[in-house]
This record gives C-alpha cells, structure tokens and sequence, in this order.
C-alpha cells in the first residue's frame, strides 16, 4: 500500500489540498478564509490535470523517444 501511494503521490497531494480547502470553506465562518479554501481546491483541481499529464511509457505524437522516459500528453495543455 505504501508503494502505491509513492508511485502516485502526485494525486494524493492533489486529494489532501483539496480536501485542507473544502475545510476551509465549511469550518470556517471568516469570508475571506472561504475564499483562501476555494483558492486552494482551484489549485489542487490544477494540479491534479497537470499529473495526468504524464504517461508512464507514453509517446509524444511527433517523435519517438527514448526508451523508458517519461513524456507528457498534449491534452491538460489544451485544456488551459
């Protein structure tokens, strides 16, 4: 189980920011406090698009690289 959270820490760094946020909003009765909670879950929404960027073992489409490398996916790109 350990090595499976190693493997995709990325994503559980993306749930635990969003999850700190989301209690932020509800616990917290100061507007601006809200407002920081919703800033932080907009960032780990973010950041979770940016980590399934990459593919382990994916190509790029217009060239082919070197065996065993990590390359990102054009499609979090076209999404901002």
């Amino acid at each position: 189980m350990l090595l499976a959270l190693w493997t995709n820490v990325d994503y559980v760094a993306s749930v635990v920011l969003f999850c700190i946020g989301l209690y932020c909003v509800i616990a917290k009765n100061n507007l601006i406090k809200k407002f920081i909670g919703l800033n932080i879950m907009e960032t780990s929404v973010f950041a979770f698009i940016v980590a399934m960027g990459v593919v382990e073992g994916g190509t790029h489409p217009s060239w082919e690289p070197a065996p065993g490398r990590r390359t990102p996916t054009p499609y979090p790109r076209a999404l901002s």
